[in-house]
């Protein structure tokens, strides 16, 4: 069955290509007018004038704004269960998208504009003062809330009122200047350019209906970033500690300034906004008719820009028909490839992704340019109106603005070559309204430093965050202040320098050689077009994502992906150079202004990508540039088309020879066509299959209904990772936006306490975890993984589990305890010290972090110092530790590994044995990196390899040792042993007994690094810990191993010295079995203090501690103790207390049910060892 939509796409089309073909066959360029003679201008109601119409309707929504409730407490409501009143305020509001512009348009007297250009114009004017009025608000507020309202009802009240009494005063004046713009606008319309308009609209309309169709209800109509848009947008609604930090935030202010007028809930307000694309069509064609008065040109380039794209389908035409058989049958996965080889107008237009801030400054980027031609930029009001849309522009996009004074330079250049000196004048005009804009945006940016300063305070990466969001501002505001300062001062040294060339190579080259040159250019130009089309069929299959989308782009992608319009637009420009004398004065210019765009915009994306791989990140990718370059590519197609086809004479009554022409358009238009929209009609079919159908499951909406009734007014929750895809979901649960979760929980995974910080800053009450969308990155994000075992779960289906977040205290600079943290060394064997840690901070103990054991003012401090794990990594530690004891200190250690150090000193556990894997003769080559591959089959059986890289090879040489199996049936613990000659460090890196295909390596005799690779996606991914071997092990027979050793050297300035050997030792280790009492993994009762009994006696020679052991506290079942939980030794006149807490850590895990509040019995067990909150 076909779909309506596509049905309706297809319809659309077919008119279009009618009215093309009907419009390139008009004679002389310009379209028949319909409708016999012409009409007289319009008016309405007699001698009421549409500007009265437009006033009294914005006074009618201003009163229906302020009579009709909002609707609060809701996200989004089914579109039919609004109640009317509240559907009337939401189209209210949507008129103050164009009202107070209008009226501040008809104070000043702009009646020299026409209906288009007063539309767009209104637009972007109401734009400007609905925002501003937000950001006032909000800078005084701390919020938008309903004082926006109130000031902006003022405000447009206000206008009306001086709007009225200026037309009392001036009522004759204003209405006949009214008529007399009304009847001129009239006078110039035809029905095909709006028709070819409207019908480029209604498709765009219909590709977006169609392509969000899939979707769910609840999502409405939204995609990809835009529910990320909702959600920085409600930041701005209910953050009361009001924070700047989500560029580009004045899109944001906008949006929650709209939320707000229109009383609607969020999501409904921002929907309504979607119709407002069109404005963005509008507004280009507005800017094309100032460069070409043939509305022919003017409507094709608008077609181009609002559907065209770039030959993406063509690869998809090659996979389907005579791709490799390789999952190519189903067309997602061909549509997926391609894909990875065309991004942005060589797979689909600017407008797939709905409305967001690109949109907005793309419609402000087209009206600029169209300021600089046919405003006059001399008066007061056009330079305001000029400056603000430019400062909104900056503040929205940054980007455009740079690209906007790319074209003015362009238009500089072919101004001073084409001695257009009315050209000139206008473009320094244009650089002193900018210059005024970025004043503005200076100003703004200014305001908000305190709050930039705010956010690298509770940022993680605070180099990373105050480039991104306050550096970046300033650096590009600096870097076009600068280009336009020096474009005023120095402009005409500039100026007489580029004439001054320009009249130099004309003298050398003589007027009859000019229309060779002229003509070798355009040969030239097809030729090298030839050339990247060959290169870029050649590379094709090499190119990705990572090559043509974030960063360098090779130049001969740029001819190609731009497409059919590229093509022909290279036939207009040499249509310029060949018949350049026959050509319009002004059509020259424009062409050659364009041109230099191109050229520009290619240079500015080479020099980004230089500047990005460099320097530092700019916020810019080159690919971006494509997307401004094919506006302009739009237009020079156009233009060929019509210099071309207006040489086909068609008579009235036409013959055989007429009908064959008429064919032959009707052909080859239907060809470009077809040509240029079949990839935005692929990209729609992938959008509405893959990429947007993110719909809510019924388990995701039952866990936000949760979370929306749970969690009080102004309360967060907090989500995984915006990566999963499930970013827009915690807009629906909260009503705030947590300091960008994706850094404190997607990406810092072995970063604990930073991310307990981040928690503990950002409030949030909440953690939501889908385990479908978040499974890759539970699997990364250890810490993560530990933390949801030890939170309360308040929410669980099968799909969603929601914790609750206990309030939790940070550590303190000096206290009178102290924790040795874990993190970020390597005697970290297990993640159990997270356990740890977490119950420190929700004891409401007091207490400080010690980095290093020689912070001595943090040591003297302390009267008990917490050893988060199990072992120490550095044997001088644990002299210091235990002369701190002596001296009457109380010192806790926690055995996160079952197998630690302090349990072997205090003889808890029995020594472990080592058994043969694999063994190899010495090699005599200095080794660069050594690498062990494990790989596991589902079986659980598979092959571990080594691999060694020439430290005087490339990288690609490698030498294999042949794989030798093994599995994990038995549970068996896998290791590397490295150990050095000369007294040199010895290391044990130690893996736990989880399955999946991992690479370990070691760069130049540093410490060994991981790579994941998680083939299987049921198992997950090793974890890696390097465990330092000391003299205690001295014992160890080591030299009666068999082993697998890598005879390597050090390179020089390393810190270890040249002629140290290390012999690298990959070994199994097999545990005994253990007993029933050290196997208990199942939900223990709790902790039952025994103070005072006295157990047998522990000797622990190795610490030189002849003293008694006494056990504090045992495991219990039942009320009957079944394990060892603490046990204290006294040493002088201090103690040491060993915590078995991997045993409590094992059980809580395994039988989770048990523990809904673990954290409480975590608390005691420190009242159990003499720990109380303080």
């Amino acid at each position: 069955m076909i779909s309506p939509f596509k049905f309706a796409l297809g319809l659309t089309l077919f008119v279009i290509t009618i009215v093309v073909g009907k419009f390139l066959l008009s004679e002389n360029g310009n379209p028949p007018k319909i409708g016999g003679r012409q009409k007289r201008p319009a008016k309405f109601f007699g001698r009421v004038s549409t500007e009265f119409l437009v006033t009294v309707s914005f006074v009618i929504s201003l009163v229906i704004i302020f009579l009709v409730p909002p609707i609060k407490g809701q996200i989004f409501a089914e579109w039919f269960a609004l109640p009317l009143p509240n559907v009337a305020r939401l189209i209210a509001a949507f008129g103050i998208n164009f009202f107070p512009g209008y009226i501040v348009l008809a104070i000043v007297g702009k009646h020299e504009l026409g209906r288009l250009q007063k539309l767009v114009t209104s637009y972007l004017l109401s734009l400007f003062i609905l925002t501003i009025i937000g950001f006032l608000s909000a800078q005084l507020v701390g919020i938008i809330d309903d004082s926006l309202v109130e000031a902006m009802l003022l405000t447009c009240t206000v206008l009306v009122v001086i709007y009225f009494s200026k037309r009392l005063i001036r009522r004759k004046s204003t209405i006949g200047s009214l008529k007399s713009a009304i009847s001129s606008d009239v006078a110039e319309r035809n029905l095909l350019p709006s028709l070819l308009v409207a019908l480029a609209i209604l498709f765009m309309g219909i590709w977006l209906w169609w392509m969000y169709d899939r979707i769910d209800f609840f999502i409405g109509g939204a995609g990809s970033d835009m529910w990320r848009h909702h959600g920085f947008a409600q930041s701005f609604l209910d953050y009361k500690a009001f924070t700047w930090l989500h560029i580009p935030w004045w899109f944001h202010l906008y949006l929650s300034s709209f939320v707000r007028m229109s009383g609607a809930p969020s999501a409904n307000a921002y929907l309504t906004l979607y119709p407002l694309i069109a404005v963005a069509v509008l507004s280009f064609y507005v800017m094309a008719s100032g460069f070409f008065k043939d509305k022919r040109i003017v409507s094709l380039a608008t077609l181009s820009y609002a559907i065209f794209s770039g030959p993406a389908w063509l690869y998809a035409f090659y996979l389907r028909n005579f791709g490799p058989a390789i999952d190519y049958d189903a067309w997602i996965s061909i549509i997926r490839e391609v894909g990875d080889k065309f991004l942005y107008q060589g797979w689909y237009p600017p407008f797939i992704l709905g409305f967001n801030a690109a949109i907005i400054a793309y419609t402000s980027l087209w009206w600029m340019l169209h300021a600089t031609w046919r405003l006059d930029l001399q008066r007061k009001f056009n330079v305001f109106l000029m400056s603000a849309i430019f400062a909104m522009s900056y503040l929205l996009h940054a980007i455009d603005p740079i690209i906007f004074v790319v074209y003015l330079v362009a238009v500089l250049l072919s101004c001073l070559i084409t001695q257009n000196m009315e050209g000139k004048k206008r473009v320094r005009r244009a650089a002193l309204s900018v210059l005024i804009g970025l004043g503005i945006v200076a100003v703004i940016d200014l305001s908000l430093t305190s709050q930039y300063d705010h956010f690298n305070r509770i940022s993680f990466t605070p180099i990373a965050s105050n480039y991104y969001y306050f550096s970046s501002p300033s650096f590009y505001t600096l870097l076009l202040t600068s280009m336009v300062i020096v474009a005023l001062t120095y402009g005409r040294l500039i100026e007489n320098k580029i004439i001054t060339v320009h009249h130099s190579i004309r003298r050398k080259i003589a007027a009859k050689y000019v229309v060779s040159v002229k003509r070798h250019l355009s040969e030239v130009m097809f030729f090298v077009y030839g050339v990247s089309l060959i290169l870029f069929i050649i590379y094709l299959p090499s190119l990705t994502v990572k090559t043509t989308g974030y960063g360098w782009v090779p130049w001969y992608v740029y001819p190609v992906i731009l497409g059919i319009p590229f093509l022909i637009g290279l036939l207009g420009i040499a249509l310029v150079l060949l018949k350049w004398a026959e050509v319009e004065a002004k059509t020259k210019q424009t062409v050659f202004s364009f041109t230099l765009a191109i050229v520009l915009l290619f240079i500015l994306g080479k020099i980004t990508s230089f500047v990005n791989e460099k320097f530092f990140w700019t916020g810019f990718w080159e690919r971006r540039a494509l997307s401004y370059m094919f506006p302009i590519v739009s237009i020079l197609m156009a233009f060929a088309l019509v210099t071309v086809f207006s040489r086909v004479n068609i008579k009235r009554r036409y013959g055989v020879k007429d009908a064959a022409r008429i064919g032959g358009v009707s052909l080859l238009t239907s060809l470009i066509i077809l040509g240029s929209v079949s990839s935005t009609l692929m990209a729609g079919d992938f959008a509405s299959q893959v990429f947007y159908t993110v719909s809510l499951t019924g388990e995701e909406l039952e866990a936000l209904n949760y979370l929306h009734y749970s969690l009080p007014n102004g309360e967060r929750a907090a989500y995984m990772n915006r990566r999963t895809g499930v970013d827009y979901i915690r807009v629906f649960a909260s009503d705030k936006w947590t300091d960008n979760p994706s850094q404190w929980l997607g990406q810092l995974y072995y970063s604990p306490s930073s991310i307990l910080a981040s928690i503990d800053r950002t409030d949030a009450r909440f953690l939501y975890i889908n385990r479908i969308r978040d499974s890759q990155d539970l699997e990364k994000n250890v810490f993560v993984q530990q933390l949801i075992k030890v939170l309360p779960m308040e929410f669980n289906n099968s799909e969603v589990a929601i914790y609750s977040i206990p309030s939790l205290r940070m550590p303190s600079p000096l206290s009178s305890s102290a924790v040795i943290s874990a993190e970020n060394r390597e005697g970290a064997s297990n993640d159990a010290y997270v356990l740890w840690f977490f119950t420190l901070m929700m004891s409401g103990h007091s207490y400080s972090v010690i980095a290093n054991v020689s912070d001595t003012h943090v040591l003297d401090a302390a009267q008990t110092i917490i050893v988060s794990y199990d072992p120490l990594p550095v044997e001088e530690e644990i002299g210091q530790l235990l002369n701190w004891v002596s001296q009457g200190g109380h010192l806790v250690v926690s055995n996160t590994n079952p197998y630690g150090t302090f349990a072997e000193l205090f003889g808890l556990t029995s020594k472990f044995s080592l058994v043969n894997c694999d063994s190899i003769d010495d090699w005599e080559t200095l080794y660069k990196r050594g690498e062990i591959f494990l790989e596991t089959a589902i079986t659980r059986e598979g092959s571990a390899s080594l691999r060694l890289q020439n430290n005087q090879s490339s990288w690609e040489e490698w030498i294999y040792t042949p794989p030798t199996p093994w599995n994990l049936t038995q549970k068996d613990y896998i290791g590397i042993w490295v150990y050095g000659t000369g007294g040199g460090p010895q290391w044990y890196l130690y893996l736990a007994d989880s399955y999946g295909n991992e690479k370990y390596y070691r760069y130049d005799l540093s410490d060994f690094d991981y790579e994941t690779r998680t083939y299987f996606p049921r198992f997950t991914g090793w974890k890696l810990h390097l465990i330092p071997i000391k003299e205690y092990f001295g014992g160890l027979d080591l030299s009666a191993i068999q082993k697998l050793r890598i005879r390597t050297g050090g390179p020089k300035g390393f810190v270890l010295p040249v002629n140290i050997l290390i012999d690298d030792v990959f070994v199994l280790e097999r545990v005994r079995e253990k007993s029933s009492e050290e196997q208990l993994t199942v939900m223990v009762n709790g902790v039952q203090g025994l103070t005072g009994m006295d157990l047998p006696t522990i000797e622990v020679e190795d610490l030189g501690l002849n003293v008694t052991g006494k056990v504090v506290a045992n495991y219990t079942w039942d009320g009957v103790p079944v394990a060892l939980f603490a046990v204290q030794k006294e040493i002088d006149s201090g103690k040491v207390t060993y915590l078995n807490i991997n045993l409590l850590y094992q059980s809580i895990t395994s039988e989770r049910s048990g523990f809904s509040s673990p954290h409480e019995t975590l608390t005691k067990i420190l009242a159990t060892i003499g720990i109380g909150a303080n």
